[in-house]
């Protein structure tokens, strides 16, 4: 099974790129069943082993609270739950199972569509009653707010590689931007990070973020050459606030298109996964000391 595992993560060429989406995000919980269940061949998956990957997936604790050697991998928060109990420890939401189940899905299927597996596609369902609601995305509160404001970042840092520490400077980086744009506009952080400095757009009074695949005026685009967005309703125009062009967003803009730099943060490293696939939010979901 992690022979399979590391062939249905392997890069394909150019044209078959669109068959990974999604492959990256079910490393995990496919690495999970392999320790699970003892790196079984796909044959030897028999209805008894699938009921025990399922009972267990409700098993896996929250990253809180958990030694940082535990939290190498899923199978190693789950041990750590087994071992010392749930006193201290809380259960993912319902949402974050289902999510898994989609990855070990996409595995699944694939293996059947590459002839290594022949059995039946077992139907996950196990959820525990502990494991917790959902909750809906939220805005900060005016409190949160200003607490995030305060920072460093915000009012003097040290210098451009310590932004979170007090010191002497302001540095308008990709981080300061990237917090100020989602704060105001509401956007993703991927799609912050993939921003070019030609999704600015004005209708000559407002100024906007253009995220639309690609524009219809200018005629039909390759494939390649369109905005690829998490969802179908990512393909928007969004206001950009007052507050970043006083700022100096334009400034920012204009600099780097007479240097020939396309990319608006051109400092914003993206994520490259085992399967190929990009993820662009990095930066600002695990910020560091950066």
């Amino acid at each position: 099974m992690s022979a399979l595992l590391q062939e249905f993560l392997r890069p394909t060429d150019r044209k078959r790129q669109h068959e990974m989406k999604g492959r990256g995000e079910a490393e995990a919980v496919v690495q999970f069943a392999i320790d699970l269940l003892g790196d079984p061949r796909m044959s030897e998956l028999t209805e008894q082993k699938w009921k025990l990957l399922d009972e267990a997936l409700p098993d896996i604790p929250n990253r809180d609270k958990i030694p940082r050697e535990s939290l190498k991998s899923l199978f190693l928060r789950y041990k750590y739950a087994e071992t010392n109990g749930w006193s201290e420890l809380t259960r993912v939401t319902t949402t974050t199972i289902k999510s898994r189940w989609g990855g070990l899905y996409k595995f699944i299927d694939w293996a059947i569509q590459e002839k290594h597996y022949s059995g039946p596609r077992y139907t996950f369902e196990c959820i525990d009653p502990e494991n917790l609601a959902p909750l809906p995305r939220d805005a900060f509160d005016d409190e949160e707010l200003l607490t995030l404001l305060k920072q460093p970042l915000f009012t003097r840092c040290k210098n451009r590689m310590h932004v979170w520490q007090e010191g002497g400077f302001f540095v308008q980086s990709h981080i300061y931007w990237g917090f100020l744009i989602c704060i105001l506009t509401g956007m993703r952080t991927g799609e912050v990070g993939q921003l070019k400095c030609a999704n600015i757009r004005t209708d000559g009074e407002f100024y906007y973020f253009d995220l639309r695949p690609f524009d219809a005026r200018n005629g039909r685009v390759a494939l390649k050459d369109m905005r690829h967005r998490k969802t179908n309703a990512g393909g928007r125009v969004i206001p950009i606030h007052h507050l970043l062009i006083e700022l100096g967003l334009l400034d920012r803009m204009q600099e780097l298109m007479d240097k020939g730099e396309e990319r608006l943060f051109p400092e914003w490293d993206v994520y490259v996964r085992k399967d190929g696939t990009q993820r662009w939010s990095q930066p600002l979901a695990n910020p560091g000391n950066t």
